[in-house]
């Protein structure tokens, strides 16, 4: 397993360098990060969902 995860650290090492040559690391991460931000957004909006489902649940029991 050590030896694979090794493997991997270099290629994405080598990617880095890669991409620091064309200088298209920041457009990479801005996309990466506003994906992440809609991924956390939309978590937060269901689990608000969810929070409502599980109060009316409760009542409906008592």
């Amino acid at each position: 397993m050590s030896s694979k995860k090794g493997s991997i650290l270099k290629r994405i090492k080598k990617t880095i360098r890669w991409t620091k040559r064309l200088k298209v690391t920041k457009k990479i991460v801005k996309v990466l990060i506003k994906t992440i931000n809609i991924g956390l957004s939309g978590y937060e909006v269901y689990q608000k969902y969810f929070e409502k489902q599980i109060k009316q649940r409760k009542t409906s029991q008592i």
